[in-house]
């Protein structure tokens, strides 16, 4: 939901969004929740602050506009 709310404010597209329920033939084999592990790049010494979703999707939308691919 992060990321969808993400691209629709990079888009200026008002947020709407319609659950549907999942099917059950998928609902054992579906990933519900997927997050990086940073552990091994923090103790390798990389110490810089990430860049948020939000910030990193605005950048990409707007790359993808200026490329015409919007």
């Amino acid at each position: 939901m992060t990321l969808t709310k993400a691209l629709f404010s990079a888009l200026n597209i008002p947020f709407k969004v319609e659950y549907i329920e999942m099917p059950k033939v998928l609902k054992d084999k579906y990933q519900y929740l997927t997050r990086a592990d940073v552990a091994k790049l923090r103790k390798a010494g990389y110490t810089k602050e990430f860049t948020s979703i939000d910030k990193a999707v605005s950048d990409y939308a707007g790359y993808l506009h200026d490329k015409s691919y919007l």
